[in-house]
């Protein structure tokens, strides 16, 4: 009888459960449903923001940039930022977004932040499968050249190495796309020659470029074989090889020259090209050939319009001066040299511009960043306690639910228990003798007894127990903010500990730099995040000044305090940009 009941309260319980689990697994398909469609709803308005923003785009062929273009650029990196640190997969995308943004940090000469969104580029371009690989190769190589002239402006030689090596064995990896292996051994070659000026291994790489050219028979690598002619001329002019460099540069001016020519003009190169003839001309003391080439240089200046145009009419100017030395005439020479120096003044003049821009355009940019940050960390602290509530409810819910089935079975089975109990005790009350029936219930006495008293010591540390939690949970309602956040936290371990009850449910959620620092340092006070941030944004002291309204001296007194606060030996710039 005691069995058939006990499987009686044993289904019931199966059956709560059960019914528990198909609850719990519906309102994890509606959760899931909900994330799928928030995940479309961010595409969507990350590829609104994407088309935007490229219409906002820097033009490294104009000699001023918009300010306002600037700013808008930036506000929209920041939001399609945010929105891709909650978008699931989509790795071709962050590749393509990271390159992008890499690229337009360079421009703006934030060198520093330009790497690590090149680095992050390279990160996604390795999580991605072999059918994504095949579209984006290229793109990805060329990552790591930015990266070397990157390094190469910061004066970092090693990295440019590094960087040169990296994209050589990456074009080994990628042995098919033999372009890829000719445009890796010209830059090493590049780097050799005019990073170290060991014109010897310079020519080993040019060497071998120029071979393995020779086995590609596409004639759309024009490009290349002219940089490459370029290139080991260089080394030729600076071992005072004059009649092998001019040969090549005329190669190359010739080739671009010529009328059945199906490719693209490319008019810098073309330009520069015959620039180079007559220098090596005016060195060899060819003065006639010079003057040709000049004269079909100026006429290309003048026709036509192209990139870094500037840099070409100067170098222009300054042979024509070099021209009219050799020749005598030193008047002409002169008004050559007031000549270039008007244009580099110009050029000069037009660089402070683009730069004051930037300046004016990020100090504004940092300012509204900090604003955005601020509220964003408000929201995801409301965020975070909302979730900590319905958490520490549900936690509850469950175990006031177990509490009651576990009581109900366990106060029924004590009641059929002892009714079975009594019954066995007439039974043997009638079967034994008065004093054994008395050694039994002194026996079953003391057993009762024992049992008391650990039920008692049991229901006195229960007791103590639900004071200790009653009262951390009123200390919790009073508290504010993150104490109350950790209170809860606490209460909820707690809670865990006394039913052994596995955690429920983590909460994973995608953090960037100001939440990490936050984390792993939560003694810094709001203006040291502030400067950690303006720090990894790669500003100097000054324009830390400017934007928090103190003198340099102040500035360097807070880096002080920071880098001894966080704990490093390690330049502080260096920390915080690679954290």
């Amino acid at each position: 009888m005691l069995k058939a009941h006990i499987r009686k309260q044993l289904v019931k319980i199966l059956t709560f459960l059960f019914h528990f689990f198909i609850l719990w697994n519906f309102c994890l398909s509606t959760v899931n449903a909900q994330q799928y469609h928030n995940q479309e709803e961010l595409l969507k308005r990350f590829h609104e923001l994407d088309s935007v923003s490229k219409g906002y785009y820097l033009d490294p062929n104009i000699e001023f940039f918009d300010a306002e273009k600037i700013e808008k650029t930036i506000v929209l990196y920041y939001q399609q930022l945010d929105i891709l640190s909650s978008i699931k997969g989509n790795e071709v995308l962050k590749f393509n977004f990271y390159k992008r943004q890499g690229q337009l940090f360079k421009e703006l000469k934030i060198l520093n932040e330009s790497n690590t969104n090149f680095y992050k580029s390279i990160y996604y371009f390795s999580k991605l499968k072999n059918a994504d690989v095949k579209k984006i190769i290229g793109d990805a190589f060329l990552i790591y050249g930015e990266l070397a002239d990157n390094y190469l402006d910061l004066n970092q030689v090693d990295s440019v190495y590094t960087m040169h090596n990296r994209s050589t064995q990456f074009s080994n990896e990628y042995a098919e796309r033999k372009i890829l292996k000719v445009s890796a051994l010209s830059n090493m070659g590049v780097y050799f020659s005019e990073t170290l000026k060991q014109y010897d291994s310079a020519m080993y790489y040019f060497g071998k470029a120029q071979k393995e050219i020779t086995t590609i028979k596409k004639p759309e690598l024009w490009s290349f074989r002219t940089k490459i002619r370029e290139n080991i001329a260089n080394v030729y002019a600076r071992l005072n090889q004059l009649k092998k460099a001019k040969a090549l540069y005329n190669e190359n001016f010739t080739f671009f020259k010529s009328k059945d020519n199906s490719t693209p003009f490319d008019y810098y190169m073309w330009t520069r090209s015959g620039i180079q003839v007559a220098e090596m001309a005016i060195k060899l003391e060819e003065i006639k050939v010079a003057e040709s080439m000049l004269d079909s240089v100026s006429e290309l200046l003048t026709l036509h319009k192209f990139p870094e145009q500037g840099k070409n009419t100067y170098k222009y100017l300054q042979t024509k001066k070099n021209l009219y030395l050799l020749k005598g005439t030193y008047k002409k020479a002169y008004e050559y040299i007031l000549k270039s120096k008007d244009l580099l003044d110009s050029m000069d003049r037009a660089k402070k511009t683009r730069i004051g821009l930037w300046s004016t355009s990020l100090k504004n940019m940092a300012i509204e960043k900090m604003k955005e940050d601020v509220e964003l960390e408000e929201l995801e602290q409301h965020l975070i306690i909302q979730r900590k509530k319905v958490k520490l409810l549900l936690v509850v819910l469950i175990l006031v639910i177990s509490a009651v089935t576990l009581g109900f079975v366990s106060n029924a089975y004590k009641r059929r228990k002892l009714l079975y109990s009594q019954d066995k005790q007439i039974a043997e009350h009638n079967a034994m003798s008065l004093d054994l029936q008395n050694e039994v219930l002194q026996k079953k006495a003391k057993k009762k007894k024992r049992d008391l008293i650990d039920f008692a010591i049991n229901i006195s540390q229960n007791k103590e127990w639900i004071q200790n939690f009653f009262e951390q949970i009123k200390k919790a309602r009073i508290q504010r903010g993150r104490a109350k956040i950790k209170s809860l936290h606490i209460l909820e371990e707690e809670i865990n500990s006394k039913i052994k009850f596995d955690e429920y449910i983590k909460y994973f959620h995608d953090i960037e730099f100001y939440v990490k620092l936050k984390k792993q340092y939560n003694n810094l006070t709001k203006t040291e995040i502030k400067l950690c941030t303006m720090i990894r944004l790669g500003f100097d002291n000054e324009k830390i000044a400017i934007l928090q309204h103190i003198d340099r001296n102040s500035v360097r007194q807070s880096r002080y305090r920071l880098k001894k606060k966080l704990k490093i030996d390690q330049n502080l710039d260096t920390f915080l940009k690679n954290f």
